[in-house]
């Protein structure tokens, strides 16, 4: 449902869709209070990532980064 309506943002060429996808799909972004029972993916996490970075948003690239360290 929601990473639907992310996804086809992100289709539509809005960076912000695209970090909002890969941080559903990120460990890290996940931890936060009231996000229980979704299933991290880092390979997903990163082509969003990616997605956003080629997207233009600029906080695509530290994410990426923690992405790698971990």
């Amino acid at each position: 449902p929601a990473r639907l309506l992310y996804e086809r943002a992100a289709d539509l060429g809005l960076a912000q869709a695209a970090m909002a996808l890969a941080a559903t799909f990120d460990a890290a972004e996940l931890k936060r209070p009231n996000l229980r029972g979704i299933q991290p993916d880092a390979m997903q996490a990163k082509r969003w990532y990616e997605r956003a970075r080629t997207l233009g948003a600029a906080d695509a690239e530290q994410r990426l980064g923690r992405l790698d360290r971990n």
